[in-house]
């Protein structure tokens, strides 16, 4: 259970962690993860810090992974380490990719090159960022569509499409 004091600190936590990286407002970073709470967590922690949030499907397999993260540039992914092989199998052929983010890494096997251990719980709880300022057209998600008739094609999304979807 978490209460929204602890959804801010946690977001917040999370957005200072990806600004330190060097992460930028416009990254792509890409969430590849279960139904974790780091997901929901990652996701607002994205958006607060002003990167552009993407959510894939953990049960892609390497090459629907690779499809979509080459396409996309992306900077950054959190996983866990149950996806950890998939994402592996495929990072010599993303030169874009910078940065790993295990979630759950417990220390009992050593990370490589680009892969760095997040822990949601043991991060230090932050009170307060400035959340980057966004405005109506500033992009926030980037969906992939199936890619069943061709190449899969991705469909960014902006702030606004939030109360346009509301409504």
């Amino acid at each position: 259970k978490y209460t929204f004091d602890d959804m801010r600190l946690l977001t917040n936590s999370i957005a200072h962690f990806l600004m330190n990286l060097g992460l930028l407002n416009g990254d792509r970073i890409c969430i590849f993860m279960d139904r974790v709470p780091e997901l929901y967590f990652g996701f607002l922690g994205i958006l607060k810090m002003g990167g552009i949030a993407q959510p894939l499907f953990s049960a892609f397999g390497s090459e629907s992974l690779l499809t979509r993260l080459e396409n996309a540039k992306t900077r950054a992914i959190m996983t866990q380490k149950k996806h950890l092989p998939k994402v592996r199998n495929i990072v010599s052929n993303l030169p874009d990719l910078e940065f790993i983010i295990v979630i759950d890494d417990d220390g009992s096997k050593p990370l490589r090159e680009r892969e760095i251990a997040f822990s949601m719980d043991k991060a230090e709880r932050i009170e307060s960022i400035d959340i980057f300022p966004t405005k109506a057209e500033t992009p926030s998600v980037l969906h992939y569509t199936s890619g069943t008739t061709g190449q899969p094609k991705g469909a960014q999304h902006v702030h606004y499409s939030l109360i346009s979807q509301y409504i």
